[in-house]
Protein backbone atom coordinates (compact mmCIF):
# COMPACT_ATOMS: atom_id res chain seq x y z
CA UNK A 1 0.00 0.00 0.00
CA UNK A 2 2.83 2.39 0.82
CA UNK A 3 4.45 1.71 -2.55
CA UNK A 4 1.20 2.40 -4.40
CA UNK A 5 0.77 5.70 -2.53
CA UNK A 6 4.33 6.77 -3.35
CA UNK A 7 3.78 6.02 -7.03
CA UNK A 8 0.50 7.91 -7.23
CA UNK A 9 1.28 10.95 -5.13
CA UNK A 10 3.53 12.75 -7.70
CA UNK A 11 0.75 12.49 -10.31
CA UNK A 12 -1.78 13.94 -7.87
CA UNK A 13 0.59 16.77 -7.02
CA UNK A 14 0.95 17.67 -10.70
CA UNK A 15 -2.82 17.60 -11.30
CA UNK A 16 -3.38 19.95 -8.37
CA UNK A 17 -0.66 22.40 -9.34
CA UNK A 18 -1.92 25.96 -9.64
CA UNK A 19 -1.84 27.53 -13.09
CA UNK A 20 -3.36 30.40 -15.07
CA UNK A 21 -7.12 30.60 -14.63
CA UNK A 22 -9.39 32.24 -17.19
CA UNK A 23 -12.42 34.15 -15.97
CA UNK A 24 -14.63 34.58 -19.04
CA UNK A 25 -18.05 36.19 -18.71
CA UNK A 26 -20.61 37.16 -21.32
CA UNK A 27 -23.77 39.23 -21.42
CA UNK A 28 -26.53 39.28 -24.04
CA UNK A 29 -28.70 42.24 -24.95
CA UNK A 30 -31.95 40.23 -25.06
CA UNK A 31 -35.02 41.21 -23.05
CA UNK A 32 -36.21 39.50 -19.86
CA UNK A 33 -38.88 40.48 -17.30
CA UNK A 34 -37.65 42.76 -14.51
CA UNK A 35 -38.01 40.04 -11.85
CA UNK A 36 -36.08 37.41 -13.79
CA UNK A 37 -32.94 36.44 -11.88
CA UNK A 38 -31.41 34.12 -14.44
CA UNK A 39 -29.04 34.93 -17.27
CA UNK A 40 -30.38 36.74 -20.33
CA UNK A 41 -29.67 34.35 -23.21
CA UNK A 42 -28.90 35.50 -26.74
CA UNK A 43 -31.18 34.78 -29.63
CA UNK A 44 -30.54 35.32 -33.33
CA UNK A 45 -29.33 38.88 -34.01
CA UNK A 46 -28.55 39.55 -30.33
CA UNK A 47 -25.43 41.45 -29.35
CA UNK A 48 -23.17 39.54 -26.97
CA UNK A 49 -20.40 41.23 -24.98
CA UNK A 50 -17.61 39.02 -23.66
CA UNK A 51 -15.05 40.01 -21.03
CA UNK A 52 -11.86 38.33 -19.85
CA UNK A 53 -9.80 38.40 -16.69
CA UNK A 54 -6.82 36.18 -15.98
CA UNK A 55 -5.64 34.88 -12.62
CA UNK A 56 -2.31 33.29 -11.83
CA UNK A 57 -1.88 31.69 -8.42
CA UNK A 58 -5.30 33.20 -7.61
CA UNK A 59 -4.04 36.74 -8.27
CA UNK A 60 -5.10 39.08 -11.13
CA UNK A 61 -2.61 39.27 -13.99
CA UNK A 62 -1.93 42.40 -16.02
CA UNK A 63 -2.53 41.32 -19.63
CA UNK A 64 -2.99 44.81 -21.03
CA UNK A 65 0.11 44.36 -23.20
CA UNK A 66 -0.43 40.71 -24.07
CA UNK A 67 -1.77 39.62 -27.45
CA UNK A 68 -5.25 38.15 -26.98
CA UNK A 69 -7.01 36.21 -29.72
CA UNK A 70 -10.72 35.46 -29.82
CA UNK A 71 -12.21 32.66 -31.93
CA UNK A 72 -15.84 31.87 -32.79
CA UNK A 73 -16.43 28.30 -33.94
CA UNK A 74 -12.69 27.88 -34.61
CA UNK A 75 -12.52 30.95 -36.85
CA UNK A 76 -10.43 33.93 -35.70
CA UNK A 77 -12.86 36.72 -34.81
CA UNK A 78 -10.63 39.41 -33.33
CA UNK A 79 -7.06 39.78 -32.12
CA UNK A 80 -5.16 42.56 -30.45
CA UNK A 81 -2.94 43.70 -27.61
CA UNK A 82 -4.87 43.84 -24.33
CA UNK A 83 -8.13 42.94 -26.09
CA UNK A 84 -9.98 41.85 -22.96
CA UNK A 85 -13.48 42.67 -24.21
CA UNK A 86 -15.23 41.93 -27.49
CA UNK A 87 -18.78 42.25 -28.80
CA UNK A 88 -20.28 40.08 -31.51
CA UNK A 89 -23.71 39.75 -33.10
CA UNK A 90 -25.38 36.36 -33.29
CA UNK A 91 -25.89 35.28 -36.89
CA UNK A 92 -29.49 35.50 -38.07
CA UNK A 93 -29.61 31.79 -38.90
CA UNK A 94 -27.39 30.46 -36.11
CA UNK A 95 -28.62 27.40 -34.21
CA UNK A 96 -27.40 25.74 -31.05
CA UNK A 97 -24.62 28.02 -29.88
CA UNK A 98 -21.12 29.31 -30.42
CA UNK A 99 -17.89 27.68 -29.34
CA UNK A 100 -15.95 30.64 -28.00
CA UNK A 101 -12.19 30.32 -27.54
CA UNK A 102 -9.79 32.87 -26.12
CA UNK A 103 -6.05 32.39 -26.52
CA UNK A 104 -2.92 34.09 -25.20
CA UNK A 105 -0.18 32.93 -27.60
CA UNK A 106 2.68 34.14 -25.39
CA UNK A 107 2.04 33.92 -21.67
CA UNK A 108 5.36 33.35 -19.96
CA UNK A 109 6.59 31.68 -23.14
CA UNK A 110 3.58 29.38 -23.48
CA UNK A 111 0.28 29.49 -25.37
CA UNK A 112 -2.71 29.15 -23.07
CA UNK A 113 -6.36 29.04 -24.08
CA UNK A 114 -9.87 28.59 -22.75
CA UNK A 115 -13.06 27.24 -24.34
CA UNK A 116 -16.65 28.07 -23.43
CA UNK A 117 -20.06 27.70 -25.07
CA UNK A 118 -22.37 30.66 -25.66
CA UNK A 119 -25.87 29.24 -26.26
CA UNK A 120 -28.28 30.60 -28.83
CA UNK A 121 -31.96 30.14 -27.97
CA UNK A 122 -35.34 30.95 -29.48
CA UNK A 123 -37.51 33.68 -27.93
CA UNK A 124 -40.16 32.44 -25.47
CA UNK A 125 -43.52 33.57 -24.14
CA UNK A 126 -45.24 32.23 -21.03
CA UNK A 127 -48.92 32.71 -20.10
CA UNK A 128 -49.15 33.79 -16.49
CA UNK A 129 -52.52 33.64 -14.73
CA UNK A 130 -53.38 33.95 -11.01
CA UNK A 131 -55.92 31.12 -11.10
CA UNK A 132 -55.14 28.11 -8.93
CA UNK A 133 -55.46 24.79 -10.69
CA UNK A 134 -56.31 26.45 -13.99
CA UNK A 135 -59.90 27.23 -12.96
CA UNK A 136 -61.57 30.45 -14.07
CA UNK A 137 -65.07 31.82 -13.51
CA UNK A 138 -67.58 33.67 -15.69
CA UNK A 139 -66.88 37.37 -15.93
CA UNK A 140 -63.67 39.29 -16.39
CA UNK A 141 -60.48 37.25 -16.15
CA UNK A 142 -57.01 38.75 -16.35
CA UNK A 143 -54.08 37.07 -18.09
CA UNK A 144 -50.52 38.21 -18.65
CA UNK A 145 -47.81 37.03 -21.00
CA UNK A 146 -44.15 37.08 -19.99
CA UNK A 147 -41.56 37.59 -22.72
CA UNK A 148 -38.04 36.19 -22.73
CA UNK A 149 -35.03 36.65 -25.02
CA UNK A 150 -36.47 38.96 -27.68
CA UNK A 151 -34.19 41.64 -29.14
CA UNK A 152 -36.22 44.54 -27.80
CA UNK A 153 -35.81 47.38 -25.33
CA UNK A 154 -39.41 47.32 -24.11
CA UNK A 155 -42.53 45.21 -24.67
CA UNK A 156 -44.22 47.86 -26.82
CA UNK A 157 -41.91 46.71 -29.60
CA UNK A 158 -43.83 43.43 -29.64
CA UNK A 159 -47.22 42.58 -31.10
CA UNK A 160 -49.38 39.91 -29.49
CA UNK A 161 -52.41 38.09 -30.89
CA UNK A 162 -54.59 36.29 -28.35
CA UNK A 163 -57.12 33.59 -29.25
CA UNK A 164 -59.61 31.70 -27.10
CA UNK A 165 -60.71 28.33 -28.51
CA UNK A 166 -59.31 29.42 -31.86
CA UNK A 167 -61.20 32.72 -31.98
CA UNK A 168 -59.27 35.96 -31.94
CA UNK A 169 -60.06 37.94 -28.82
CA UNK A 170 -59.47 41.65 -28.36
CA UNK A 171 -58.57 43.26 -25.06
CA UNK A 172 -59.40 46.86 -24.16
CA UNK A 173 -55.94 47.07 -22.61
CA UNK A 174 -53.38 48.27 -25.22
CA UNK A 175 -50.41 46.51 -23.59
CA UNK A 176 -49.26 43.46 -25.60
CA UNK A 177 -48.69 41.49 -22.40
CA UNK A 178 -52.21 41.88 -20.92
CA UNK A 179 -55.47 40.19 -21.85
CA UNK A 180 -58.79 40.91 -20.18
CA UNK A 181 -61.08 38.05 -21.19
CA UNK A 182 -64.81 38.25 -20.52
CA UNK A 183 -66.03 34.67 -20.05
CA UNK A 184 -69.80 34.12 -20.54
CA UNK A 185 -71.92 32.14 -18.08
CA UNK A 186 -72.70 29.68 -20.85
CA UNK A 187 -69.05 28.56 -20.77
CA UNK A 188 -69.43 26.96 -17.31
CA UNK A 189 -68.30 23.29 -17.25
CA UNK A 190 -66.38 23.85 -20.48
CA UNK A 191 -62.74 24.65 -21.13
CA UNK A 192 -61.03 27.62 -22.72
CA UNK A 193 -57.90 26.98 -24.77
CA UNK A 194 -56.04 30.26 -24.56
CA UNK A 195 -53.23 30.96 -27.01
CA UNK A 196 -50.90 33.91 -27.47
CA UNK A 197 -48.74 34.48 -30.53
CA UNK A 198 -46.02 37.09 -30.18
CA UNK A 199 -43.58 38.60 -32.65
CA UNK A 200 -41.03 41.36 -32.81
CA UNK A 201 -42.46 44.18 -34.92
CA UNK A 202 -39.02 44.77 -36.46
CA UNK A 203 -38.05 41.18 -37.18
CA UNK A 204 -40.04 38.36 -38.76
CA UNK A 205 -37.44 35.94 -37.40
CA UNK A 206 -38.39 36.62 -33.78
CA UNK A 207 -41.64 35.03 -32.69
CA UNK A 208 -43.01 32.72 -30.04
CA UNK A 209 -46.35 31.25 -29.01
CA UNK A 210 -47.82 29.42 -26.05
CA UNK A 211 -51.10 27.82 -25.08
CA UNK A 212 -52.82 27.03 -21.83
CA UNK A 213 -56.16 25.36 -21.03
CA UNK A 214 -58.45 26.76 -18.34
CA UNK A 215 -61.60 25.13 -16.99
CA UNK A 216 -64.64 27.33 -16.38
CA UNK A 217 -66.39 26.70 -13.06
CA UNK A 218 -69.42 28.39 -11.47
Amino acid sequence: LLLVFCLLSPVSAVSLAAGPEFLVSWQASSYTPYFYQGKALPTNNSNVTVALELLDSKRPVDISKKVIRWYLDNGLYQSGSGLKTITFKVDLLKRGGYQLKVSLPNFNGLEIEHLTIVPVVAPEVIIDAPYYGGFIKPGLNLFRSLFYFFNIENINQLSAVWTANGLKTASPVPNPDILELNVPVSAVDNSVNLNVNVKNKKSNFEFADNSKIFNVVP
